[in-house]
């Protein structure tokens, strides 16, 4: 027998496999999602999402041939997963207490050997129960570590039908990328200038007498257009490029985390559970339990303590061992699953965000790829479509032609040169010696059918009457298409292989690249080739009917030239086919002149020739013998040879006659010919008369036997008819008898049917096969017999079913009798269900009172709770905000809060207090200000929690402190509980058993910030958080500012000295007031270079300077010194203008125009 297949069908999220037989029962796709949709308990079927291995989409003509089937979930792969539907997919279906100890452990004995043997059997019993446990773990285990691996080969299938799907997005964008990216890097909207204007350098040449010109075939409107258009739309293009390679690549980033994750996860499990041997535990309890089974079997009074002590000591502490690490491990596996079923979630949303990505790629890339009939070229600014990329291309190439006109005007010159001497001097040719040639082998062809048919013709006319006319196909080759006339940009041109050599050769002299040259003369060289090749096929044209031409001697010479292996040459060839066109022509000739040579009519000159030759005209043909050499060489022979063999033949034949002239025989040829065919009609004519009479008769004779068959054919079938009607009374009288009316024997009616089934087909073989009709009568006998064995096979179905009513009424008495005692068990069941209604009623009354009392005092427990949690509400707030004081109190100092490494700290950072300094003061800043610490907002998120907590008037009922609520009040008060309760394991209770502290505990500790803090080190108080960082910054500025008094002591007494330094020193420059200042006397020039007496004026002192001239001390007297020393009390500026330069009040010292001068007042020292 053949092993049965099935289809694996996995669920992606909790492990459960479900097989399936093949072939697959369902007909359907929807059926089979209706199946899996009821087997995982999936609400809708559109939920459902299918694939196969290598992350294949099912494709349901090919169940069968698939060997699993991998199924998820789609409200997994969205971002807000429902909990519950996280919860049912998580959820145990393995139910498993822990083990316990030994009952030898908790209990104290003594030394009763009676009290010793019934432990021990009670131990037994344990080990038995503990042995049953381990092996159902390790059942569980093993179906555990299957649906690990069903959801890590899920999350691979997922992993490689996102791969897939981005792959194919990403390798259609990678190639158009480059496309574009190509464009961008040879684009020319900037460079096309100059290579327009070294283009418009290329010189004028002639063709044809034609002034061409390469730079007139470009319009510069036209490339400037072209121009602003890439500059305007090519960035954008790139920038969209850009937009969407990042897309891809965020997407291969985001594939990266899942496919680490999937690894990390598998690494994980293979180091928590690779030293993990549950068969080895497993087997070691077993062989524990069976040693402890032994012992009791084996027991005996002198042993009976050691083998407690060893039962209670050893074994049963192995035995919970044992029994405890696997029980260890099925926890392990059961977290390990769960945890990975909620991980997976972000990798499967992950997988639909980017694969919603990617479809916005697609659709990116179908709209610039793509041509839209109904999008513009510009309906939006900055709007990328295939319009715009495709004109970019366009413009593109428009512009290149700056830079490749003279390369592809080259191409165009020899490629019409080449298609001219194509057609013009080689394609008619062709065509021509085609047709030719071929009309010319027909010709061979009907010559020398026309002659075999003269050799042989009558002899086979002989045989068959019908007569032989040769027919052979007609030949008219001819070409069909018009020439291209306008090439192009060289429109009517007449190209010269010259003209393309001096075009290369000036492309070569230019300062054009070099490649150009290149590719031009490969080009050149291919047109020679082509025509090189026309040419060779053009002789070998010519030469086809020497083929059918050859003469003994030519046979003879190319079965020579074939055995010294020469080479054909082609111009030899077609020679020949000329000389042998002209001998067939010949021999065409003399074979119309001499046709028919023996029935020509003959004239005889002897005068001795008798009656018949008297009364005859015509010479009666002679059997013409077949030739003996080959027919085909008639057409080659030459003319002398005709000649001589038309003479010998005459001469043979009337050897007293004389040649008649030519004239003469072509009178007679006609009638002679005439006559001929005449006779030849007429006896064909009564050949057919006669075959049409004889085929006639035989057609009357064969309808005749053909009525007299359908007579006794008739007849037979009459007969047969009979039969069969006979036949058929006869089956159906068995039919009749064989008929049944109970149920038990339709099988046998069904034989009937079979059999009346194969008479017909007897019937119907018997109206095609007559001569059968004895095989029949045989037939219906073994029909006989087995209607005859039918008849006995229903008398012991007969028997059969009297054996089974018998049966059946016995049956009925015993059903009967306990159907009577059931009655009466079920009334006696009625009674006491009564009983136990009327108990139920009195104890729900009384549970109903109890459960008000209950509901009123969790009412009470409410409101208490309610309570305290809106106080804790208010004290959290309070101390946040006494926080958020101490914070602003921190930034008013220089101070911030910040967190680094998991601990807290507090940082001095410069400028933060200036930045905090607006408004009127620092008072302002901490009492309305908002503080820059990161911090707060973290904790800020985390004491959001206690918003969570409901105010007093949604949850507190309108009354509840009456005591005659009623069910509606009862389940509100429920209801009210079960929010209580959420609300407080929200607030309350521990995520993970490894946690030491709920939100609100953890909350109060960070606010304390007693843990993970960083205190200074050099603080006195070392105990508290703020207080310590408070005081070390008012140490730190106390220190700073004794620092600065000192420093200001300092710079006090270096100012005082070098004032005092500076006050005895003479200034040169940059004259102030309380400056010392050196006077010297000086002269006053006049216009004349006369000087002014000493006793007219006073004597000017001017100050000793460098670069500071024109100060003059104010003096009214003149002093008989050589210099003056004062220190500075006033300086007044002065200017000499046009007005005043002859003033002596405004200009005492005789200063020129324009000149600014001081006057100075000093005390002299």
């Amino acid at each position: 027998m053949s092993e049965i297949s099935y289809l694996s069908i996995n669920n992606a999220h909790n492990g459960i496999i479900i097989k399936i037989p093949k072939p697959v029962r369902f007909h359907t796709l929807s059926e089979f999602k209706k199946y899996i949709q009821q087997s995982y308990s999936i609400d809708s079927v559109d939920n459902l999402f299918l694939l196969t291995t290598f992350g294949i989409k099912l494709n349901y003509n090919l169940i069968n041939e698939i060997g699993e089937v991998f199924v998820y979930d789609k409200r997994l792969f969205t971002n807000i997963v429902d909990q519950s539907l996280i919860d049912q997919y998580t959820q145990s279906t393995f139910r498993v207490s822990e083990p316990t100890h030994s009952p030898l452990l908790k209990s104290n004995v003594g030394f009763l050997k009676q009290n010793l043997s019934s432990n021990l059997k009670i131990n037994q019993g344990w080990a038995r129960i503990i042995t049953q446990d381990g092996e159902l773990m390790d059942q569980y285990c093993r179906e555990l570590i299957q649906q690990i691996n069903v959801i890590f080969k899920c999350l691979n299938t997922i992993f490689q039908f996102a791969t897939n799907f981005t792959n194919e997005i990403e390798k259609n964008f990678s190639n158009f990328f480059n496309y574009v990216k190509l464009i961008n890097y040879k684009t020319l909207h900037k460079s096309w200038i100059t290579n327009y204007k070294n283009l418009k350098t290329f010189p004028t040449f002639k063709i044809d007498n034609e002034n061409i010109k390469l730079s007139d075939f470009l319009e510069v409107d036209r490339l400037q257009s072209s121009a602003d258009y890439i500059e305007k739309f090519l960035p954008l293009i790139v920038n969209k490029l850009n937009e969407l390679k990042q897309v891809i690549e965020t997407v291969n980033e985001e594939k990266l985390t899942v496919d680490k994750f999937i690894e990390t996860s598998r690494n994980e499990s293979i180091s928590n559970f690779k030293n993990v041997n549950i068969s080895n535990v497993l087997s070691q309890l077993q062989t524990e339990s069976q040693q402890l089974t032994d012992d009791i079997e084996n027991l005996h009074y002198k042993n009976m303590d050691e083998i407690y002590r060893l039962h209670r000591d050893k074994l049963s502490i192995s035995i919970y061992n044992n029994a405890k690490d696997i029980y260890k491990n099925l926890n392990d596996l059961q977290q390990f699953k769960n945890k990975l079923t909620k991980a997976s979630l972000k990798a499967f949303n992950t997988i639909a965000n980017l694969q919603m990505k990617m479809v916005g790629v697609k659709t990116e890339m179908k709209k610039i790829t793509t041509e839209d009939e109904t999008a513009t070229e510009d309906s939006k600014v900055g709007d990328v479509n295939y319009k715009t990329i495709s004109n970019v291309k366009k413009y593109e190439d428009y512009l290149s032609l700056t830079i490749d006109l003279p390369l592809i005007f080259g191409f165009s010159l020899i490629e019409k040169r080449r298609q001219f001497e194509w057609y013009d001097f080689y394609s008619k040719g062709i065509v021509n010696n085609v047709s030719e040639q071929l009309s010319t082998i027909i010709e061979h062809e009907k010559v020398f059918r026309g002659i075999w048919l003269k050799k042989f013709g009558t002899l086979l006319s002989l045989i068959n009457d019908d007569p032989l006319t040769p027919s052979l196909p007609n030949i008219d080759v001819t070409l069909v298409g018009n020439r291209q006339n306008n090439f192009s940009i060289l429109y009517d041109l007449k190209i010269e292989r010259d003209d393309i050599i001096n075009y290369i050769s000036l492309i070569e002299a230019t300062n054009m690249s070099k490649n150009f040259v290149t590719l031009l003369n490969k080009n050149f060289k291919d047109l020679i080739a082509s025509t090189n090749n026309m040419k060779k096929v053009t002789k070998v044209i010519s030469s086809l009917s020497t083929y059918t031409t050859n003469s003994a001697d030519d046979k003879s010479k190319s079965s020579h030239e074939e055995g010294t292996e020469e080479e054909i040459d082609f111009d030899l060839n077609l020679i020949k086919g000329l000389k042998s066109r002209i001998k067939k022509l010949e021999n065409l000739l003399h074979q119309q002149q001499f046709k028919n040579l023996n029935n020509w009519p003959v004239i005889r000159n002897v005068p001795s020739m008798t009656n018949d030759n008297r009364q005859s005209t015509i010479i009666q043909p002679t059997v013409v013998s077949p030739a003996r050499t080959n027919p085909t060489q008639l057409l080659s022979r030459n003319p002398s040879t005709t000649k001589e063999n038309t003479t010998t033949n005459i001469h043979n034949n009337h050897q007293q006659s004389e040649v008649l002239d030519s004239s003469v025989i072509d009178k007679h040829l006609d009638n002679i010919r005439l006559k001929k065919l005449n006779n030849e009609l007429q006896t064909k004519n009564t050949e057919l008369t006669n075959q049409i009479n004889s085929k006639n008769e035989t057609i009357t004779q064969q309808q005749k036997e053909m009525e007299h068959m359908k007579l006794k054919t008739e007849k037979r079938v009459d007969e047969l008819m009979k039969k069969l009607q006979e036949k058929d009374e006869e089956c159906q009288s068995l039919k009749q008898e064989n008929k049944i009316k109970c149920d038990e024997v339709e099988n046998l009616t069904k034989k009937l049917e079979l059999s009346d089934n194969h008479n017909k087909e007897l019937e119907a073989k018997i109206t095609e096969y007559t001569q059968k009709a004895t095989s029949k009568t045989k037939e219906i006998a073994d029909l006989n017999k087995t209607v005859s064995n039918l008849r006995s096979e229903l008398g012991d179905a007969m028997h059969m079913k009297n054996d089974l009513l018998s049966n059946l009424s016995s049956k009925e008495a015993e059903f009967t009798k306990e159907r009577n005692q059931f009655n009466n068990d079920l009334k006696a069941l009625q009674l006491k269900l009564d009983e136990i209604n009327e108990d139920y009623e009195n104890l729900m009354e009384l549970t109903q009172a109890k459960q008000k009392k209950h509901d009123l005092i969790i009412n009470d427990l409410n409101n208490v709770i309610i309570n305290l949690m809106n106080d804790i509400k208010k004290t959290l707030l309070s101390v946040f905000e006494y926080f958020l004081e101490y914070c602003l109190v921190l930034e008013s100092m220089g101070l911030l809060l910040v967190k680094e490494d998991e601990i807290y700290k507090i940082k001095r950072v410069k400028g933060l207090k200036s930045k905090k300094s607006i408004g009127d003061g620092d008072m302002s800043i901490i009492s309305n200000g908002t503080p820059s610490s990161k911090v707060i907002e973290e904790i800020e998120n985390e004491i959001n929690i206690v918003n969570n907590i409901p105010p007093i008037s949604s949850i507190l009922p309108d009354s509840y402190s009456s005591g005659t609520e009623s069910d509606s009040v009862v389940d509100r008060y429920n209801d009210q509980s079960m929010k209580l309760i959420s609300t407080f394991n929200q607030l309350f209770k521990f995520n993970n058993e490894n946690e030491n502290e709920n939100r609100i505990d953890h909350i109060l500790n960070t606010l304390a910030f007693k843990n993970n803090v960083q205190l200074q080190e050099d603080s006195i108080n070392d105990t508290r958080f703020f207080l310590n960082a408070i005081s070390k910054r008012f140490r730190d500025v106390e220190g700073f500012a004794k620092r600065q008094a000192k420093d200001n002591k300092l710079k006090e007494q270096e100012h005082r000295k070098l004032v005092h330094r500076l006050n005895s020193k003479i200034s040169v420059n940059g004259f102030q007031e309380k400056d010392l200042v050196l006077f010297l006397p000086t002269r006053i020039d006049r216009p004349n270079g006369e000087n002014i007496p000493s006793n007219d004026k006073i004597q000017p002192w001017a100050a000793f300077n460098i670069g500071a001239p024109h100060y003059f001390l104010k003096t009214e007297q003149t002093k008989n010194k050589e210099w003056i020393i004062g220190r500075v009390k006033k300086i007044t500026e002065y200017k000499v203008t046009e007005e005043n330069v002859q003033s002596l009040e405004s200009n005492p010292f005789q200063l020129s125009v324009n000149v600014t001068w001081y006057l100075v007042e000093a005390d002299e020292e």
